[in-house]
């Protein structure tokens, strides 16, 4: 059996996006805000490059997506939440 097979069979569909805000929710309480949508890049290219390299060795590890779609996700909504930052800037200096 291969070594991530036992980590598939506790992933539900249902339970995804759950499991996705929980590990969404520790990066943030462990490390803070990214600094810069550079470090966002950075860690998402890293987790993405941590899935793949369970990918090449035929044993794909659905934790480490999760990661993905964590880290991801919590750089959308920084992101967004840097453009509702500078519109309301650009509305007060009007």
């Amino acid at each position: 059996m291969k070594r991530h097979t036992n980590k598939c069979l506790s992933i539900y569909p249902k339970t995804i996006d759950e499991e996705i805000r929980m590990e969404q929710s520790r990066g943030v309480e462990k490390f803070g805000k990214y600094n810069s949508m550079h470090e966002a890049y950075a860690v998402i290219k890293e987790e993405l490059d941590e899935f793949w390299d369970s990918v090449k060795e035929n044993d794909p590890d659905p934790i480490e997506l999760l990661h993905v779609c964590a880290t991801t996700r919590r750089a959308c909504i920084e992101l967004c939440e840097i453009a509702r930052i500078d519109m309301n800037q650009i509305k007060e200096s009007e």
